[in-house]
């Protein structure tokens, strides 16, 4: 079984409102890809060890649950992988968590694709004008 870790942390930078980036880092076997989660908070609102916010207010609230859900979406990344009988590789997670398509076209198939639809326009055109 692969060795899969998560760590949301944040960038040390701060914005105009003494905020920091959340970043989500994921290693697989000791590779490691990190993503901007595009969220921020203040240094005192976050609990490193947690890698929550701290408080009970609302918007901590619904930031933790956001949190909550990327580390099951990549769980769930990676159980389907899985299941596919695929090889857990940081790059495969990361693009099925993402949505990469990472199928590489040919020219050809390419070129065969772009024949198909302009053949698709000339029969509806040819079936709006008769």
């Amino acid at each position: 079984m692969k060795n899969l870790t998560t760590l949301i942390y944040l960038k040390s930078r701060t914005n105009s409102k003494e905020e920091s980036p959340i970043y989500l880092r994921v290693t697989v076997d000791g590779k490691r890809k990190e993503i901007s989660l595009k969220k921020s908070i203040t240094l005192k609102s976050w609990d490193k060890k947690k890698q929550r916010g701290k408080g009970n207010s609302e918007a901590i609230k619904v930031l933790n649950k956001y949190l909550r859900s990327i580390e099951v979406k990549i769980d769930q990344t990676e159980q389907e992988l899985i299941s596919a009988g695929k090889r857990v590789t940081i790059e495969l997670l990361m693009n099925k968590y993402l949505g990469v398509d990472n199928k590489n076209h040919t020219l050809i198939e390419v070129i065969e694709s772009g024949n198909k639809r302009k053949k698709m326009l000339i029969k509806e055109s040819h079936i709006s004008i008769t």
